[in-house]
């Protein structure tokens, strides 16, 4: 008996046309799902500020961004691992696109 037939299907009670649809919608799902935390972490890495707490800055001023204190703990770190790297790459490509 092959390994793929002693595999557990969830949706092995359905119709192979059934299973597309449902396989479809589900890459569907975690594409949207990707899209949705890349928009995120944009969101947080544009709002990002040096003033804002986080584990590595005690602070009690107020969190500027805009997705809160997960955002500016997110931000931080992205920032402390990437650096304005990025930001550089974008400008770099705007530049060389005649966007200067």
């Amino acid at each position: 008996m092959p390994a793929a037939d002693r595999s557990i299907d969830i949706v092995a009670f359905l119709s192979e046309h059934l299973r597309d649809i449902v396989r479809r919608r589900v890459r569907e799902l975690a594409g949207l799902a990707l899209v949705s935390v890349s928009l995120l972490g944009a969101i947080a890495l544009a709002t990002w500020s040096v003033q804002d707490p986080s584990l590595s800055h005690a602070t009690h001023k107020p969190i500027v961004n805009l997705l809160g204190y997960p955002g500016a703990i997110f931000s931080d770190l992205a920032m402390q691992l990437l650096g304005l790297a990025p930001s550089c790459c974008s400008r770099r490509k705007r530049c060389s696109a005649g966007g200067c």
